[in-house]
């Protein structure tokens, strides 16, 4: 047998329990997380974005809104913690109660209102670490990550739609 052949073979081999573990036997379980009132409304649109997203993909879907009740959110944090393959963490309640009740299913946030570093969500934005990613809107923490434009000068020349900088 040829070398390269017998590699292939044994390379191969050893990746078929990857690619079996890969494969989902069944609908991926999503489960979302909302610490006050969701609503049908704000309930369908999650659905109909997952869907959009996830094409031909067959999810199973469950909510928990905690109604504003702390304890609730808790117990639907670690309901969906034994359960789900992902959480949809909405707002910073939710994230918080979330990572407490596992640190390996995966989070992804969805917290426009906090700092993540601030409330101990990520050890930065930039490599946030553990099982958390997700979407935050802080000006403050991302004004070193900007990189804006800097104002035209006399020296830019604008040769048929093309901008250069004329060296002096």
């Amino acid at each position: 047998m040829k070398r390269r052949k017998f590699i292939g073979l044994v390379g191969g081999a050893m990746a078929l329990p990857l690619v079996a573990l890969a494969q989902n036997s069944g609908p991926r379980k999503i489960g979302v997380l909302f610490p006050g009132v969701l609503g049908a409304d704000r309930e369908r649109l999650i659905s109909e974005g997952l869907i959009s997203e996830l094409g031909s993909e067959k999810f199973i879907l469950i909510v928990r809104s905690a109604e504003g009740n702390d304890e609730l959110l808790a117990k639907y944090a670690n309901e969906l913690a034994a359960s789900m393959d992902v959480i949809i963490a909405i707002a910073s309640g939710s994230l918080i109660a979330a990572r407490h009740a596992s640190p390996t299913v995966p989070i992804v946030a969805l917290d426009l209102e906090s700092d993540p570093i601030a409330t101990g969500a990520a050890q930065s934005l930039n490599r946030p670490g553990g099982n958390v990613t997700g979407v935050t809107f802080i000006a403050s923490s991302l004004t070193s990550k900007r990189s804006l434009p800097s104002p035209p000068s006399p020296h830019d020349l604008s040769l048929d739609g093309a901008t250069s900088r004329r060296s002096t």
